[in-house]
């Protein structure tokens, strides 16, 4: 799941660099992606945690894949979009940038608001507490859009919704809870039987559940076309069925296919093993691999595809010899991984070392 949701957070980058048609889809169905970042958040947390103390070591651990990198990546994404132009050297325009959490980066400023909660997090009733979770949600995504409120509320609700944890809390609870359900079966959960079904009928619900994504726009709404794209498409209050379509599907499908190509196993392994950092250092390589191949995407038809594959590609590949060159000196602290020798033989045996994981 990791190894795809990463996928799809570099297809939302890449989007932006074709043309609106069709691209404004490709974007919107690529959203996913963070909201499974958060399911599996959960689902490691308490796969990994339940009934152990947490502690000091485990918040400074937590901290490390989050705060730390975000403290050194955003005075780097400041200088570089200083220098592609995105920003001005006005005061307030990288007070604004850093405001809205730096870019892509805000989502490093969310994640500690779940590990500090999942320390007070219930330990009975999970998936009692998910679904409670996941409603409340859903109506907070809903009040976003559909109530109108005064003065600095209005701000916070429809600008700053998306950095904060009572927005996203229904995907962590029920991350949890899946978590804690893994850990009480010992990880495994469907016979093969019933991952063959869900790998046969999933892609209709997802096909289903993302038509339904792309074409309910809210028109009584009357902060819905402003407010639900950018990174506040990830409130869009459709968008946990899709994603939970997505997510399922994958649980079910993805060993059967890793099991069965070994190949294909590995390179999902090392992808998810890489995914931290993947997702802080990506746009950098996007950028100057986008510019190449901005003639290609920005076209029509089989042409732009082939462009928007190969850019995806190219920026995944680039992205990952950056990152594991990184995992190799000191600065591997900043992309949030413990320092790893450099040589195909290591990336082997990181991807050994996960082969329990789905994707």
């Amino acid at each position: 799941m990791r190894a795809v949701a990463m996928i799809g957070v570099i297809c939302i980058h890449a989007s932006a660099w074709g043309p609106a048609s069709p691209y404004v889809s490709v974007d919107l169905i690529s959203r996913f992606s963070v909201p499974a970042f958060m399911v599996l958040t959960g689902s490691l947390l308490a796969y990994q945690y339940t009934g152990r103390s947490l502690g000091v070591p485990f918040m400074r651990r937590r901290l490390g894949r989050s705060v730390v990198p975000w403290l050194v990546w955003a005075p780097v994404y400041i200088l570089f979009d200083f220098w592609i132009g995105v920003l001005s050297a006005r005061g307030a325009s990288v007070l604004a940038f850093v405001e809205y959490g730096a870019g892509h980066l805000w989502f490093l400023l969310l994640i500690p608001q779940f590990y500090l909660l999942f320390a007070v997090w219930p330990r009975r009733g999970s998936w009692a507490v998910a679904v409670i979770a996941m409603l409340a949600q859903s109506a907070l995504q809903l009040m976003r859009i559909y109530v109108v409120l005064p003065g600095w509320q209005s701000q916070v609700v429809l600008s700053f919704a998306v950095m904060i944890f009572p927005f996203w809390i229904g995907y962590f609870a029920v991350g949890v809870a899946a978590g804690r359900t893994l850990a009480r079966l010992g990880g495994e959960v469907w016979s093969d039987a019933v991952r063959i079904r869900v790998a046969v009928i999933g892609p209709v619900a997802v096909a289903a559940s993302g038509y339904l994504l792309l074409n309910l726009h809210y028109p009584s709404s009357p902060y819905a076309k402003s407010f639900l794209t950018g990174t506040g498409a990830f409130l869009n209050p459709v968008l946990p069925v899709f994603m939970f379509s997505v997510v399922v599907w994958l649980f079910g499908a993805a060993p059967l296919l890793m099991r069965a190509w070994s190949p294909f196993a590995r390179a999902v392994n090392v992808l998810s093993e890489q995914s931290l950092g993947l997702y802080i250092v990506h746009p950098i390589l996007l950028w100057f691999i986008g510019r190449w191949l901005v003639g290609a995407v920005d076209s029509t038809g089989a042409a732009s595809a082939a462009g928007f594959g190969a850019f995806i590609l190219l920026t995944l590949l680039a992205t990952m010899l950056v990152v594991r060159l990184l995992q190799a000196t000191p600065l591997a602290v900043t992309i949030g991984t413990p320092r790893r020798q450099l040589g195909l033989a290591s990336l082997r045996l990181a991807g050994g070392r996960r082969t329990a994981q789905t994707s």
